[in-house]
């Protein structure tokens, strides 16, 4: 069983256009964890997770993405 020693308290999606951020689910983390843990028997101590991307609202006014 994966020990959760992880103390990060928030996980963040950023859009590149306006700067708007969004906490993701902490839940959805620690599932990820006990899968690294499972696959890999590494016990995390601290995370940090930014996802960057574009907003709904920047995706809709067109906004030219360097992709």
């Amino acid at each position: 069983m994966a020990k959760i020693k992880d103390k990060s308290k928030a996980y963040l999606i950023q859009c590149l256009a306006c700067g708007a951020t969004c906490s993701i689910d902490k839940e959805i983390i620690t599932e990820l964890h006990k899968e690294i843990y499972s696959e890999h028997q590494f016990e995390i101590d601290h995370s940090q997770l930014k996802i960057k991307g574009y907003c709904k609202r920047c995706q809709g006014i067109g906004i030219e993405f360097n992709t």
